[in-house]
C-alpha cells in the first residue's frame, strides 16, 4: 500500500512541476516572451490589462513605452533592448477605468478565461489560439469606469463531456484492443509494435490527456472556482491523472484476469520452464529513492512557484533583469541544493556501520594506524553487486574525521590489500582538501552558466521570435557544456592527485593498479567501449590512470 502511494505521489509531483515550469514560461507576467513580444507588437496596443492569464488571478496593466505613475503608483520597468516595459498591480480588478489606463487597450486573458465589459466600452475578440484570449476595447467618452467580468469559457457540459473522456477513454481502449486482439490472433506472441499498441499506449493515453486536454479546456475553469493555483492545478489536472492512471491499471488487472486464464492453461508447461525469474520483479527506486525523489522535486516545484507565483513583480523584475541580483537568487539556490542534495542523497544511500569483519578486511586498523585519524567506514545496504565506493562533500570538507562509504560487492571481488587501497583514494581525496575545490567550482559553474543565461536571454528577448529561439537554445546548449565540461575536466585532475596520495602509501603501485583494473572491468562489463565519451566522464580512463601512475 504504502509502495503504491509513494509512486502515485511522485507521478503527481512530476506532473504539477511541468504544468508550472510550462505556465511560467509561457504566462510569467515579468519574464514569458510571448507577452513581452505580443506587446511590442504594432499590430497590438501598446497599452494591455493581462487578467485571468498569469498562473494565479493576478491583474496587470502594461504598458510599452514612457509612462508616468498612475495615482501616485510608479510602475515596474523593464528595458530590452530600446523598449521600455511598464508594469502596474492593479490588485483585483472590478472594472476598468479609462482616467487610469486609457480609452483604448487589450485585455489579455488565458484560454479558457473570457473577459465581458458592462455598457460603455465596444468590445472585439481580436484572436483566440491555444495559448490565450485578445480582446480589443474601446472605452465610451464619458470616463466613467466598466465593469470587467471573468467566466469560464467552456460550458459545464463540454468540461464534464472532457473530464469523462480523459479519465475513461485510455481503460476502455485497453480492453477492446486487447480482446480483440487476443479473439482474433490468440496464438501470437508480443511484438515490439503490439507491445506498443496493446500495453504502452493506453498508459501514455491516460497520463497524457488529462494533462492535455484538461489544460487546454478545464483548468481556466478551475482557476476561476478556486482562485488558487495549487488547487485549481490538484483538481483540473494531477488528480485526473491519477484516476486516468487507476482506472487503466484496473482494466488491464480485469483484462489479464478474465480474458487471459484459457491462455495461461494453454502455455503452462512453457511458462514452468522459466522457473522464478519469469515472476521477478524489477525494482527500479528503492522506497528510500522514491522518497528522496519527491523531496527533491517537491523543492523544484516550490522554487518555481514560489520565484513565479508568489515573489511580487517587483522583486521578478529584479531577479531576472538585474545581474547582481540574479547571481545572489542563483546562488542561495545553488547552496540550497546543494546542502539539500547532500542530505537525500545520504538519505537514500540506506547506510550501515561495517561489521568487524569487514573493517578487518578492508584493512582499516592499519589504515588508521598509518594517518592517525579515525576512518568511519560506511556500508549501503543491498548493493553486493555494486562495486564502488566514495565521499561526501558535506561530510569531507574537514579532515579530522574520515567518513568513507562502499558497496557490499568490494568485499566479496576485492581482497584486503585491494580494498585498503581503494579506501586510500577516497581519503586522498579528503586529506588533500577536493571536497572544498568541488564546492567552490560547482558554485563558480553555476554562477558562470547563470551569467551566460542571463545574457543570452536579456538579448534575445530585446529582439525577437527568431532571435530568441535561436540564441536562447544556444545559450541552454552552452550551458549545459560548461556543466559537463569543466566539472568533468577538474574531476579527472582530481582523481589522478587521489591516486599518487594512494602511490605514497602503498608499499607496491602494482596492487593499486590491480584494483582498478578489476573495478574498470566489472563496471565496463556492460558497456561498448565505442559508446564511451571520455570528455563526458568524471574519471580519466583506466589506461591514462594506469600511464599517471607508472610515472611517479
Amino acid at each position: 500500500m504504502l509502495k503504491n502511494k509513494i509512486k502515485y505521489a511522485f507521478i503527481m509531483m512530476i506532473v504539477a512541476f511541468a504544468i508550472i515550469v510550462f505556465d511560467s514560461g509561457i504566462r510569467s507576467v515579468v519574464t514569458s516572451p510571448f507577452i513581452l513580444f505580443d506587446a511590442k507588437n504594432s499590430t497590438n496596443s501598446t497599452k494591455q490589462i493581462l487578467t485571468g492569464y498569469a498562473g494565479i488571478q493576478g491583474d496587470y496593466f502594461l504598458d510599452v513605452g514612457e509612462t508616468d505613475s498612475i495615482n501616485g503608483r510608479s510602475p515596474v520597468q523593464i528595458t530590452l533592448g530600446n523598449t521600455l516595459y511598464n508594469y502596474y498591480n492593479l490588485e483585483d480588478l472590478k472594472q476598468v477605468n479609462p482616467n487610469i489606463v486609457g480609452k483604448q487597450l487589450d485585455v489579455v486573458t488565458r484560454k479558457g478565461v473570457v473577459a465581458s465589459f458592462g455598457e460603455g466600452a465596444e468590445t472585439t475578440l481580436k484572436s483566440s489560439n491555444l495559448l490565450f484570449n485578445r480582446y480589443e476595447v474601446q472605452l465610451g467618452e464619458d470616463n466613467l469606469a466598466v465593469p470587467l467580468d471573468l467566466h469560464a469559457e467552456f460550458s459545464l457540459l463540454w468540461i464534464i463531456i472532457i473530464l469523462v473522456v480523459v479519465l475513461f477513454s485510455p481503460a476502455v481502449y485497453l480492453l477492446v484492443i486487447n480482446i480483440t486482439y487476443v479473439k482474433i490472433n490468440p496464438n501470437s506472441n508480443f511484438s515490439l509494435l503490439e507491445l506498443f499498441i496493446r500495453l504502452l499506449v493506453p498508459y501514455l493515453l491516460a497520463f497524457l490527456m488529462p494533462i492535455l486536454l484538461n489544460y487546454y479546456f478545464v483548468f481556466g475553469s478551475a482557476l476561476l472556482l478556486t482562485n488558487s493555483y495549487i488547487i485549481g492545478l490538484l483538481l483540473s489536472i494531477i488528480v485526473p491523472v491519477v484516476l486516468a492512471l487507476k482506472l487503466t491499471i484496473l482494466a488491464d488487472n480485469y483484462y489479464q484476469k478474465h480474458y487471459l486464464d484459457q491462455l495461461k492453461n494453454e502455455k503452462k508447461d512453457e511458462d514452468d520452464n522459466k522457473g522464478e525469474y519469469g515472476n521477478e520483479e524489477i525494482v527500479f527506486f528503492t522506497k528510500r529513492e522514491k522518497i528522496g525523489n519527491l523531496i527533491i522535486v517537491g523543492f523544484l516545484i516550490m522554487d518555481v512557484y514560489v520565484t513565479k507565483y508568489v515573489l511580487s513583480i517587483q522583486i521578478q523584475s529584479l531577479i531576472f533583469y538585474n545581474l547582481f541580483w540574479f547571481f545572489v537568487w542563483v546562488l542561495v539556490l545553488f547552496i540550497i541544493m546543494f546542502i539539500g542534495f547532500h542530505y537525500v542523497q545520504y538519505f537514500t544511500g540506506n547506510y550501515r556501520f561495517a561489521y568487524d569483519e569487514e573493517k578487518l578486511q578492508a584493512g582499516i586498523h592499519t589504515v588508521e594506524e598509518r594517518l592517525g585519524s579515525s576512518v568511519h567506514l560506511m556500508v549501503k545496504k543491498d548493493t553486493k553487486d555494486e562495486y564502488n565506493a566514495w565521499v561526501y562533500v558535506m561530510k569531507s570538507l574537514m579532515d579530522k574525521r574520515l567518513h568513507i562509504y562502499v558497496t557490499e560487492g568490494l568485499f566479496k571481488e576485492f581482497n584486503t590489500k585491494e580494498i585498503t587501497s581503494i579506501i586510500y583514494h577516497e581519503i586522498g581525496h579528503i586529506k588533500l582538501h577536493h571536497m572544498r575545490y568541488v564546492m567552490l567550482l560547482s558554485s563558480a559553474t553555476v554562477l558562470l552558466t547563470g551569467m551566460i543565461i542571463f545574457l543570452g536571454r536579456k538579448i534575445s528577448l530585446a529582439s525577437g521570435w527568431y532571435h530568441y529561439l535561436f540564441v536562447f537554445v544556444v545559450v541552454i546548449m552552452l550551458g549545459f557544456l560548461i556543466q559537463q565540461w569543466i566539472p568533468n575536466f577538474v574531476s579527472k585532475k582530481l582523481e589522478h592527485k587521489a591516486d599518487a596520495y594512494v602511490i605514497r602509501l602503498m608499499e607496491d603501485k602494482r596492487v593499486y593498479i590491480n584494483a582498478l583494473k578489476k573495478i574498470t572491468k566489472l563496471h565496463d562489463d556492460d558497456i561498448e567501449p565505442s559508446r564511451r565519451k571520455e570528455w563526458r566522464e568524471s574519471h580519466p580512463s583506466l589506461e591514462k590512470r594506469i600511464d599517471y601512475l607508472n610515472k611517479i
